[in-house]
């Protein structure tokens, strides 16, 4: 702490105020700040509480007369980090200055030894994010823009999250952020935990999705770490176009399997998305007799989750008939599930269609109705339309 030369509160306001005559008298000595002696003058090695130069403080405020003559007088500014590790360059570009950071990057490359420009101009924190993460993170389309110019050979950096600059561009919203980083070859799409770009652009809007399959197609098919693509992803929670784009790009990707067997037909079943239910099944018919890993269909997944709308769907298509009473690998068929989870809609739904088989028993030689037989009072109606619709087919339990 004894070595370090704390800023004073004059230098440090005309500073962020961008005054560059008074930041210069102050630093020649020609005007001087109360507390200190006729005389004596500020120096450009003053920091904040957080080791932040002067050159920090402009360039995060956009002042570029003031970083031109701060670099003039010195050079090492450009390379000095705080305490987070923040160059000047971070500074500008987490602000989004685009003047500021042009200013930075071109004083670097005139100024600094060629050994040291790699290290300012791409430069990491404390966090592994070149001045690109930080731009791209915000949405700072326009300073995106000047550092892939000026540095496009940070598109391909990815932090210490193994995050790229593109997710992070993404996320943000940007869609200038994103066109100027995919016009960079070689720019990487890493995202968190293997994702990438296309995985999280399905929640953003279909122009960023369009983007990106437009610059690489084969996003599509790249799988996280639960092996869920970006089909997955928009099928859960995403709009019909969007889907539709994915799959006219690559429609086998709807055959895809997550970890747990679940294809993009089975998490828009258990999102309740009907509408990509209906896109799935007209686009790629044969995904319906995709099992996951528990031998369930979609239709079982809708049915354990209560969506009834869904199900009604699939009973009245009779290319569907086939699975209606498919049983997983316990045995139980969608009726089953309906009715241990409690899903009166779904149940009737399934017995009104009369296609269902209500005498079938799964591995414990139980019937849907004997679950239903043991169940509480708070179930009693599903109980009396199941028995009405047992007799209408023929099936004779118990009285109840």
């Amino acid at each position: 702490m004894s070595d370090v030369m704390f800023v004073c509160s004059e230098l440090y306001i005309a500073a962020l105020e961008g005054r560059t005559e008074e930041v210069v008298k102050l630093l020649t000595g020609s005007s001087h700040p109360r507390g200190i002696h006729r005389g004596a003058c500020c120096s450009t090695s003053e920091v904040t509480a957080e080791r932040s130069t002067l050159l920090h403080i402009a360039a995060g405020e956009g002042h570029c007369s003031l970083i031109t003559e701060l670099c003039r007088r010195d050079s090492t500014l450009l390379s000095s980090v705080n305490s987070s590790l923040d160059t000047p360059l971070h500074s500008a570009a987490r602000s989004g200055h685009a003047e500021a950071v042009d200013a930075v990057v071109r004083l670097a490359t005139s100024s600094v030894e060629e050994d040291r420009l790699r290290e300012t101009v791409g430069g990491r924190n404390s966090d592994g994010d070149t001045a690109l993460h930080l731009a791209a993170r915000h949405g700072h389309g326009e300073a995106v823009e000047v550092l892939v110019k000026l540095a496009p050979e940070l598109a391909s950096d990815v932090n210490g999250a193994a995050v790229s600059p593109l997710y992070l561009a993404v996320m943000s919203g940007s869609v200038r952020a994103v066109q100027a980083i995919v016009g960079c070859g070689n720019a990487s799409a890493a995202g968190p935990t293997s994702q990438n770009a296309l995985h999280a652009a399905v929640f953003k809007g279909s122009e960023m999705v369009s983007l990106l399959l437009g610059w690489r197609p084969a996003l599509a098919t790249d799988i996280d770490t639960n092996q869920s693509s970006p089909l997955h992803f928009a099928s859960s929670d995403g709009d019909c176009s969007i889907i539709e784009e994915i799959l006219t790009h690559a429609p086998h990707s709807a055959y895809m399997q997550d970890s747990d067997g679940l294809s993009a037909l089975h998490a828009a079943a258990l999102m309740g998305n009907g509408p990509a239910v209906k896109l799935l099944l007209k686009f790629c018919p044969g995904t319906a007799d995709i099992l996951d890993n528990h031998g369930r269909t979609f239709l079982h997944a809708a049915s354990l989750r209560g969506h009834s709308s869904i199900v009604s769907h699939v009973t009245k298509n009779r290319m569907l008939d086939n699975i209606l009473n498919k049983q997983d690998r316990e045995g139980n068929t969608m009726l089953h599930l309906a009715v241990q989870a409690g899903e009166y809609n779904v149940v009737s739904k399934l017995l009104s269609s009369g296609k269902v088989q209500v005498h079938i028993m799964n591995n414990e030689g139980h019937t849907p109705y004997d679950l239903i037989e043991n169940t509480t009072a708070f179930f009693s109606m599903v109980r009396r339309f199941y028995m009405s619709m047992a007799h209408n087919s023929g099936h004779r339990g118990k009285t109840i």
